[in-house]
C-alpha cells in the first residue's frame, strides 16, 4: 500500500512540476518582469514587501525563498539587501539558472 502511495504522490509531484516548467516564461522572464498581457499581475509590488520584511530581520539572516524559480524578484532583492538566501524550487527548468544580473550579485550566497 505504501509503494502505491508513494508513486502516486510521486506522479502528482511530477504533473506539478512538468506544468509549471510548460508555463514558467509565460508567467515572468528571467529578469523578474511580468508578463506584459497581464497588467494585473505586477512584480514592483515584490519591493515594498521585501521592504517590510527586511525590517523584521535581523541584518544577514539567512532567508528560505520557497519556490522561488530563477530568483527573481524576491530572491534578488534580498541579497541586494544583504540577506543570505536558499532558493528552491520544484521546477529544475527554473531554479537551474538564475537570471544573469543576479548570478553577478557577490553579496550573498545564493543556492539552487
Amino acid at each position: 500500500m505504501a509503494d502505491a502511495n508513494d508513486d502516486l504522490r510521486a506522479s502528482r509531484r511530477d504533473l506539478v512540476r512538468r506544468g509549471y516548467d510548460s508555463i514558467s516564461r509565460a508567467y515572468r522572464d528571467d529578469e523578474g518582469r511580468s508578463n506584459p498581457g497581464k497588467p494585473d499581475e505586477r512584480t514592483d509590488r515584490y519591493e515594498g514587501w521585501v521592504d517590510a520584511l527586511a525590517k523584521l530581520l535581523p541584518l544577514r539572516a539567512r532567508v528560505l525563498d520557497l519556490g522561488c524559480g530563477a530568483g527573481v524578484p524576491a530572491t534578488r532583492l534580498l541579497t541586494e539587501r544583504n540577506f543570505d538566501v536558499l532558493g528552491l524550487d520544484i521546477s529544475p527548468c527554473r531554479s537551474s539558472e538564475p537570471a544573469s544580473s543576479y548570478q553577478e550579485q557577490p553579496s550573498s550566497r545564493r543556492t539552487w
